[in-house]
């Protein structure tokens, strides 16, 4: 059977539409808020970008992107928002505020130390190149390069 022109260009053109430059734009959560919210990432996605929260409750962190692990990075003005007086482990004072461990493909997620009071807080997700923040002694340095990052933001509140 011969394809006619038309329906072989119908075809290509529908095998090349799904075939674009991935976005990264990011769409709000419409959810409620609830007390335990997740945030899931992957190299181009933040999803919820705005994780809305009961106060009292947490956020998690999960990392579904094949190659590349984040930190999760709050301005340091974060630090009287939260309810409990010690962020480490999870959390260190940084050069951009304070940052999280890796999260990483293979580990367990990041998890906020400690509720934070009811308000808004912007943050931002930095996305490496799997592995390198786990050198001996490097990685450091490197957490302050970026291969990339992403913008959230927490709302705690009813």
């Amino acid at each position: 059977m011969k394809w006619s022109k038309s329906i072989a260009a119908l075809l290509a053109a529908a095998a090349t539409a799904g075939c674009g430059t991935p976005t990264s734009q990011q769409q709000p959560s419409t959810n409620k808020a609830r007390k335990h919210v997740i945030v899931q990432f992957t190299e181009a996605t933040l999803h919820p970008s705005v994780a809305r929260v009961l106060p009292g409750g947490d956020v998690a962190w999960l990392n579904y992107s094949s190659g590349m692990d984040g930190t999760v990075v709050f301005p340091a003005s974060i630090r009287q928002a939260f309810a409990c007086s010690e962020l480490r482990p999870i959390f260190m004072k940084s050069a951009a505020g304070y940052q999280s461990i890796p999260v990483t493909g293979d580990m367990e997620n990041v998890v906020l130390p400690c509720p934070l009071k009811p308000g808004e807080y912007e943050y931002k997700l930095q996305l490496f190149e799997a592995g390198t923040l786990m050198g001996a002694g490097s990685g450091s340095a490197q957490m302050d390069n970026p291969t990339s990052e992403m913008a959230g933001k927490i709302i705690v509140g009813e």
